[in-house]
């Protein structure tokens, strides 16, 4: 809402008080205006008296008389709807910006449409309906959809008290090249025959060539390498021959689409940074004692706990598999279509510590941590943090929270984080965002670096 002050006031700060519906304003302490409140989203609430005087010397400025003859112009009922846009404003002026928006709708070739739309929101028999610019605008709309669909042909025009010239032929015509009317394709001593824009051309087939490894450049130019390749094999290979044409395009089309998704998750596993990009759950090592089981990866393999935003905690003793773990749950969630990076907690830690804080490129790389679908920070407050980074870590996690997974590795248990923290309060904080909710999993069995080295 705007409120109006006294003319005199002009550039310069005052004070708004709220009492009830009343608004009352102050300069200096002084009361110099009061107004009731409006309810009306952008409505303006104006004092006459707070209207300058030489107000009323208008020449050169916008006034009423101007926007009705600009009106008379285009049409009576143009007219009509500035008037009825003027007086339903308190102060003329609030609605010259919209008459003027309204009148510029009617240039050119758009004088006829301007004056048909008005016409109908202020229709013969007596009734009114809501005047304003997005009501002319809408009914513009209406007209224009109202010819572009009606049944005429195409060397038939649009009725002429719309100034709409021919429409134009349908959609799959417009791409054929039609001859000009001084070169007609009918022989002298023919009869002429009326021409029939909605018959398709017949398709001409191509020069001939054959499918081979010469046009794979033009499949790869249109990054349809996969689908090509496929197209080749089909035409060369006789066992194709008793292939149905949907059945070979099909084909293709499910290489082409395999090769796409294969590029996305290579991709990703790029961009998530992770020390070993070909780790996957398929090559979990199922060991009796080492606490967990073909279900359990199974079902982390299907990334739901990404959709859900759901924390997955990975601890153990050293060299037992957490890393490797945490680095195929990223592969998981690569294969699901989900973004992911890679951080040993200290490493990242001390990335921050050398970075400004005015710098930009560490404001860059915290959006990056708030906003990746699966963040691992792989072992997790091994070593003490400074008061600095524990604060980091919290805005990090409270972004990331029910919204986004996050894994951490550890080799402590939760309540050993505690002293790795200074701040008891932000170290509390931190365990909540990260325990509650999260899947918890405890690796044990013997060291993994050894048995892979044996």
């Amino acid at each position: 809402m705007r409120y109006s002050v006294p003319h005199q006031l002009v550039g310069r700060t005052v004070d708004v008080r709220i009492t009830g519906q009343v608004l009352t304003v102050f300069d200096g302490g002084r009361a110099v205006t009061t107004h009731t409140l409006a309810h009306t989203r952008g409505a303006y609430v104006t004092d006459a008296d707070h209207i300058p005087a030489n107000m009323d010397h208008t020449q050169g400025l916008w006034t009423s008389d101007y926007f009705l003859r600009e009106a008379q112009k285009i049409g009576p009922a143009t007219r009509t709807v500035i008037e009825e846009m003027i007086a339903a404003k308190a102060i003329p002026a609030q609605a010259y910006q919209s008459c003027r928006n309204v009148l510029s709708m009617g240039k050119h070739a758009n004088k006829l449409v301007l004056e048909e739309a008005c016409k109908r929101l202020v229709s013969s028999d007596g009734t009114r309906r809501a005047v304003s610019y997005t009501a002319v605008k809408n009914m513009m709309a209406a007209v224009r959809k109202e010819v572009a669909t009606r049944p005429h042909g195409f060397d038939q025009p649009a009725p002429p008290h719309l100034g709409i010239g021919p429409t134009r032929p349908p959609l799959h015509t417009r791409h054929q090249r039609r001859l000009p009317r001084w070169r007609s394709t009918v022989q002298p001593g023919q009869p002429h025959q009326e021409r029939n824009h909605n018959a398709m051309t017949p398709p001409t087939p191509p020069q001939e060539r054959f499918l081979d490894e010469s046009v794979l450049a033009d499949f790869t130019a249109m990054r349809m390498t996969a689908f090509g390749k496929s197209v080749i094999d089909i035409a060369n290979d006789p066992a194709f021959d008793t292939w149905t044409f949907s059945q070979k395009v099909l084909y293709a089309l499910d290489k082409e689409v395999a090769a796409r998704r294969e590029r996305r998750i290579n991709k990703l596993l790029k961009a998530s940074r992770s020390p070993n990009p070909d780790a996957c759950l398929e090559d979990v090592v199922y060991a009796p004692d080492r606490n967990i089981n073909p279900e359990q990866v199974s079902r982390l393999a299907h990334g739901q706990w990404c959709h859900l935003g759901q924390n997955i905690v990975i601890l153990g003793k050293s060299s037992v598999g957490k890393t490797y773990l945490a680095q195929a749950l990223i592969t998981a969630a690569c294969r699901n279509d989900y973004s992911a990076r890679f951080y040993r907690t200290d490493m990242l830690a001390a990335h921050f510590a050398v970075m400004p804080l005015d710098d930009p490129a560490r404001l860059k790389l915290t959006r990056e941590l708030i906003n990746v679908d699966v963040l691992v920070l792989d072992d997790f407050l091994t070593t003490p943090v400074d008061a600095a980074t524990a604060h980091l870590l919290f805005n990090i996690l409270s972004e990331r929270e029910s919204n986004r997974s996050t894994i951490v590795t550890s080799q402590f248990t939760p309540q050993d984080w505690y002293r790795s923290i200074p701040d008891a309060v932000i170290a509390e904080s931190i365990l909540n965002r990260l325990i509650a909710g999260a899947e918890i999993i405890t690796l044990e069995g013997p060291n993994m670096r050894l048995e892979a080295n044996q």
